[in-house]
């Protein structure tokens, strides 16, 4: 009987650290994709449980910077009449990218 009690302290405290350290697993979530937006140009999106960015040629690109990576990936072709659309597209395309891993960033927690 005297074992048991002394053991159960000893038990506590290990459930208790294991506790720790799962939470703190836990809590480094990072989700990341990659996709081609235009003929050879690769977009990262990532989601942390915080923060989601965009990333192109070594630079992030936050939320309200989605018009300027649009820009800068300079898929517009010369041929075409209305970059206004073109660039709209491109948008669409990354804020689709930044949803699916949204999605996958949630279906983790």
């Amino acid at each position: 009987m005297k074992k048991i009690i002394y053991l159960l302290p000893a038990i506590l405290i290990g459930i208790f650290i294991a506790q720790i350290i799962i939470s703190c697993e836990q809590k480094s979530k990072d989700t990341c994709e990659q996709d081609t937006i235009c003929e050879s140009k690769e977009v990262s999106a990532c989601c942390t449980d915080t923060v989601c960015v965009w990333k192109y040629n070594g630079k992030e690109y936050k939320k309200d910077e989605l018009a300027q990576l649009a820009i800068d990936l300079g898929c517009t072709s010369a041929k075409s009449t209305d970059q206004e659309n073109d660039l709209a597209a491109i948008a669409k395309r990354l804020r689709a990218l930044m949803d699916k891993v949204r999605c996958h960033t949630n279906s983790i927690e």
